[in-house]
């Protein structure tokens, strides 16, 4: 990759619940982190945990993650 190019981003799966964001976490693909991870919050939770809680499963592009499985 070239300085100044952009990164490479993968289709991966997220989930949404209303304006709320859950994406895998960088460390560990298998588990998704929901805003202020990290800073406010250690939280993480698995996708069947976040199908229960009624969000909504989607596709974007992201950076890669370790353990990732890219769509």
């Amino acid at each position: 990759m070239k300085w100044g190019a952009p990164a490479p981003t993968y289709l991966q799966r997220i989930y949404t619940k209303g304006p709320l964001m859950f994406v895998p976490h960088y460390g560990d693909a298998r588990f998704y982190v929901g805003p202020g991870f990290g800073q406010h919050n250690r939280t993480r939770y698995t996708a069947d945990e976040l199908l229960k809680a009624g969000c909504k499963p989607q596709e974007h592009y992201l950076l890669a993650r370790i353990g990732m499985t890219e769509l």
